[in-house]
């Protein structure tokens, strides 16, 4: 709960932190459960790692020339360019073409007087002259090297839809957006960007929220009704309400104390005023009994006493009040059989309360209590106070204030609270605006 250790902040700044918490835990919680934080991390693993990097570098640096599939491409584009293959097209086109399988052609070829007989005959001499050509020895080389085969094996691969499709791969500026490294580097990115995944990962190994972690509101007034709901609160200590005597003062009082319940809550608060003017109330005197006489002044008393009670918890107040010297509002735990109270507070100065606890035992009582300071309390304040088995602890808007140990009972406790005078009664006013007790289970 503690938000600052040197210095106070106001209950709006602790309020509002309070709801954040509560929101950010519910958040938290909820992706905990989700699919986001294990493909996260998965993802992470994969796209920060060596192998990924290689292969977006393999695919953003990616040349056509330096693949196999360019290599192929010269290799088709030198062959169907050189003079061997030119050559060959074009005797294969000529009238020899024909000729040159004939056995005709074998029998002029292998006569060893065609030399001597080409000056004769047209036709030899025509067919020595072609013997002797650059374009005939290219052709014979490249029926010795099968250009041919090469050509018509490399002209399929390059037309080939495979091929075509390599091609418009490598010229695609933008083929790694296309690819599914980028849908995983954008995914990732995305998840980066996820408010509620992030607060999962940021806090999901903290201590920030054991403060509301695993707590159900018990009790809760917030004052927001036309009048107090009688089945909750009473005007009266516990065992003035069930005898029926209602609310009384003792001899040694200043004040006529009234029922509460006469008060209608206004604003979202309840106004316990303590007024200086004359009224007839009751006391108890301990030679007499309950007897009457003129008080000088008047303030409220008000309980849960009938209704709710409960051992160990937070048990939270935001009140702000307007008191003085004479004037001190007490804020109770009270137990069944007055043996037993923790004090929430007693409001003593303007920026100083008390805090501790009372034990009585037949005629002795043992009273533990302590002054600490607190943020001013014209100001709206929370006084928070914590309950456990064996410690208390007390809180002024979310900072502690004071911790003790203790001994007390583990029995149900109720909420009292009321002003005391026990000098001539000034005007003052306590007003409440919430008081909620909550428990963890």
């Amino acid at each position: 709960m503690q938000l600052f250790k040197s210095r106070f902040i106001s209950a709006e700044t602790y309020e509002a932190h309070q709801n954040w918490l509560r929101i950010t835990y519910q958040r938290v919680t909820e992706m905990s459960h989700a699919p986001e934080p294990a493909e996260f991390a998965a993802l992470e693993k994969e796209v920060k790692s060596a192998e990924f990097q290689r292969k977006k570098r393999q695919i953003t640096h990616l040349k056509f020339k330096e693949t196999e599939q360019y290599r192929t491409l010269k290799q088709f584009e030198t062959i169907k360019q050189s003079r061997l293959f030119r050559d060959f097209n074009t005797v294969s086109a000529s009238e020899y073409a024909t000729l040159m399988g004939s056995a005709e052609w074998a029998e002029i070829t292998a006569n060893s007087q065609i030399k001597s007989k080409r000056k004769k005959d047209e036709k030899l001499s025509e067919i020595y002259r072609f013997l002797k050509s650059k374009a005939y020895r290219n052709y014979k080389k490249a029926k010795e090297l099968k250009l041919t085969e090469q050509f018509e094996k490399l002209k399929a691969e390059t037309e080939s839809t495979e091929f075509k499709q390599h091609v418009a791969y490598c010229e695609d500026a933008k083929r790694y957006e296309k690819s599914e490294l980028f849908f995983k580097e954008q995914r990732y990115a995305d998840l980066l960007n996820n408010e509620d995944l992030q607060l999962y990962l940021k806090y999901k190994d903290t201590t920030i929220f054991d403060s509301i972690k695993n707590l159900d509101v018990t009790f809760e007034e917030d004052f927001n009704q036309n009048s107090l709901n009688r089945d909750i609160w009473s005007g009266a200590f516990l065992w003035a309400e069930k005898t029926g005597i209602g609310p009384y003062s003792t001899k040694t009082d200043k004040l006529n104390y009234l029922n509460a319940l006469e008060l209608a809550p206004k604003n979202s608060a309840l106004k316990l005023e303590v007024k200086k003017q004359n009224s007839e109330g009751t006391y108890w005197n301990p030679e007499l009994g309950f007897d009457k006489k003129t008080f000088e002044g008047i303030g409220y008393i008000l309980s849960s006493g009938k209704s709710f009670a409960q051992h160990d918890g937070i048990f939270e107040i935001k009140f702000n009040c307007n008191t003085s010297n004479q004037v001190h509002y007490n804020a109770l735990l009270l137990s069944e059989h007055n043996d037993q109270a923790i004090l929430i507070f007693r409001t003593k100065k303007s920026n100083r309360i008390e805090v501790g606890t009372l034990m009585r035992n037949g005629k002795n009582i043992q009273h533990t209590v302590h002054s600490v300071k607190v943020p001013e309390l014209k100001q709206t304040t929370i006084i928070s106070l914590i309950w456990h088995k064996n410690s208390l602890e007390w809180f002024a808007n979310g900072t502690l204030v004071h911790k003790m140990q203790h001994n007390l009972k583990a029995v149900p406790m109720h909420l009292v609270i009321y002003p005391e005078c026990t000098t001539t009664p000034e005007n003052a006013q306590l007003n409440i605006e919430l008081i909620k007790v909550s428990t963890k289970h």
